[in-house]
Parts: structure tokens; sequence; C-alpha cells
């Protein structure tokens, strides 16, 4: 079996301002020896009591905040985890899905050698799987057969005239960011689909997170369902205004408060109050994905390894103090 092991170097503090007064960050870094990731593969997910990180060769897990780390499921490349009430999920480049029964020890394969994009699993337990470029599939025995579901809703969806993205559910919702960038919604499991929005502007949504009630999405921005006037709100006020446009890439609640990261600068704090980003670190690190874990933030970076950040629970909420050290992984 493979083991990881983590390896300290010297405390680094740094104090970053956003330019913004009501805006501030101050965060104490703590800087460790990382790994390198798969930029198209790497992925971070938990069930609350294990932290799981899928990578270009195989899937590893970890029992004691990412300081060691098993690798349970070698020689694939892991591009989607999802977590199921009895069930853990994992989904291949090349060699379809599998299902572990054992909370990640054990695996068994689920699906042909179709690549997987995403994989989520419904309140109901049935499992959807996205394929890659296009596909889509259900199962609603935990992966032991599955329906192609594929031409069914595109032919609800002639009106779209673009493929399913990626998925979530919300509100009594299937919603569905479209590969032309629109977002649709169902209520009835594919049987009518209706628009959401037509005129998304973010384009296709990489992640989506549910924060007080709400429905945000991560893609080339940032946005929020008004549910009351039936539109999407759009944020970007904070964000590091030299970097130019961005891509939201990943979605994160941590202590009450929601994290996003950009693809290639970092880690922001949305604050929902004033409706501006804080920068909560990592501004220098090509983020691959983002994940909240027993109290601690997780960010995977692409050179970097995994960073984990301590958040204090109480501070004053213009002002976010994030100390992150990272774990080696390689």
């Amino acid at each position: 079996m493979k083991y990881l092991s983590l390896l300290a170097l010297p405390l680094i503090c740094l104090l970053l301002l956003s330019g913004r007064a009501r805006a501030e960050l101050q965060a104490d870094w703590e800087q460790l020896v990382g790994g390198e990731f798969t930029p198209n593969g790497t992925t971070l997910e938990t069930d609350q009591t294990r932290l799981f990180l899928g990578e270009g060769d195989g899937f590893y897990m970890s029992r004691d905040h990412g300081y060691t780390w098993r690798l349970t499921l070698p020689d694939r490349q892991i591009t989607a985890i999802a977590i199921g009430k009895n069930a853990l999920y994992a989904g291949t480049s090349k060699h379809g899905l599998f299902r572990s029964d054992s909370r990640g020890v054990t695996w068994q394969k689920k699906s042909g050698r179709a690549p997987i994009k995403q994989i989520v699993v419904l309140r109901s337990g049935a499992v959807i799987a996205g394929r890659y470029p296009a596909g889509v599939y259900i199962s609603f025995n935990r992966g032991d057969t599955w329906d192609d579901i594929y031409d069914r809703w595109l032919e609800k969806l002639s009106h779209v005239g673009y493929n399913i993205w990626s998925i979530t559910e919300f509100d009594g919702y299937l919603w569905s960011s479209t590969s032309g960038g629109g977002i649709i919604r169902t209520p009835d499991m594919g049987k009518t689909w209706k628009w959401a929005t037509e005129d998304f502007r973010l384009g296709r949504v990489s992640d989506w997170a549910v924060f007080n009630d709400r429905l945000y999405a991560a893609a080339g921005g940032f946005g929020r369902w008004n549910e009351a006037k039936h539109t999407w709100e759009y944020f970007n006020e904070g964000l590091q205004p030299e970097r130019g446009a961005q891509r939201f890439s990943s979605l994160a609640v941590n202590r009450g408060r929601l994290y996003a990261r950009l693809l290639s600068s970092g880690v922001y704090l949305f604050d929902e109050r004033s409706e501006t980003f804080v920068l909560a670190g990592l501004r220098e690190s090509v983020i691959l994905d983002l994940v909240s874990h027993q109290g601690y933030l997780y960010a995977a970076a692409e050179d970097e390894g995994i960073y984990r950040a301590s958040i204090p629970a109480v501070q004053p909420y213009n002002r976010a103090t994030v100390t992150w050290g990272a774990l080696k992984t390689k």
C-alpha cells in the first residue's frame, strides 16, 4: 500500500489587503512541501469522517485530516467522486465508474470503460453519471445496472440544442448547465424541462453549492439564483482587478461561509452581506479543487500538493483570518 507523509517547512506570515476597508483580509500562512497534481483529474471530497482525493494515479483517502494518505484504487485517473448514503463512487478517465461499500477501502467496477465527467447522488438514492464528452446514465440500484437516458433527455431538450454539461439537485428540481451555457431545470426527472435562464452569461457551470438555502453556480464568473425574480444575480466586486476575467471552478461551505476558488489565482471568501469577495489566500497557486472537512478548508494546488486552512469560528464579518498548511501527497 502507498502512504503519504507530512513534511513541515518554516512558517511564513503575510498580511494581505483587498484594497477596500470593508473587505480586508489577514492571512497567516504555513507552507509545507507538496506534490504535483493532474490538472484535468484532481478532485477532493469528504464524508465528514474521511477525506478523499482523486488523482492521476488513483484514489487516496485520509483518516487524520490529511496528514497521511492511503492509496486504495491504484492505476486509475480519477475524474469524479460522489458520496451516497451507503456507497462511495469514483469515476475515471478510461476505466468507467467504481463503487465502494467500505468507504473507500475496496472497490467494485460498475460500468464500462467510458470516461466519467460527473457523478451526482440524488436524495432518492439514484445515481446520475455524466460521460465525457456527452452522455447521461442513471442507476436506481447503486450502480449495479444503468439506464441510458441521454437520448430521452435530448428529445425533451430539442429546443435547447446543447448537451448536458453538469447537474445538481436543489429545491425540488434537477438543474443542468448546458454545453452552450444556458441553465435548464426539471421537476420530474427529465420528463419536462424548462429554462431557468436562457441567457446565463457565465458559460458552462463547473460546480454548484447551496448556501443559506440559495443556489450558487461557479463558471466563468459567480452567480446566485433569485427564484422570486426568476433570474441569476452576478457578483465580482473584490476580485483582484489585475487578474481580469476569472473562471470560478469550485465552491465549498465552511463554518457558515461560502468559499470559491479561481482556477489560476487563489481562494476567495464570498461576503454575503456586502456581496463582495475577500481574498482568502493561495493567490499565486493554480487551485484544482476545494472542499470543507471537519472545520478545515482543503485546496489541491497543481504543483504544490494539498493545502489546509484553519479558519477561526468567530471573527469580524468583514475580515477573514486564514492559516494554510500544505500537505505532502507524493
